[in-house]
C-alpha cells in the first residue's frame, strides 16, 4: 500500500511542476492531441490536480509570516 501512496504522490508532484511550467512560460502538454476520450479526460484531470496542489500552495505561502511576494 506503501508504494501506491508514494506512486500517487510523486505523480501529484509532477503535474504540479507541470504546472508550475505552464504558468511562468506559457508551455503545456497538448491534451487536445489526444484521440482516445477517455486517456485525454484522465490526462486533463491530471493536469487540473497539479493545478489545484498550485493554488493552495501559493495561498498558504502567501499567508506565511515567512514569505514575501516579490513583483517584478
Amino acid at each position: 500500500m506503501s508504494k501506491v501512496i508514494r506512486f500517487a504522490f510523486d505523480a501529484v508532484l509532477v503535474s504540479t511542476v507541470v504546472a508550475g511550467i505552464r504558468r511562468s512560460s506559457g508551455i503545456t502538454l497538448a491534451t487536445d492531441k489526444i484521440d482516445n476520450e477517455q486517456v485525454r479526460y484522465v490526462a486533463e484531470r491530471y493536469l487540473e490536480a497539479g493545478e489545484w496542489v498550485m493554488d493552495k500552495s501559493v495561498d498558504l505561502l502567501s499567508q506565511s509570516s515567512f514569505t514575501n511576494r516579490k513583483v517584478s
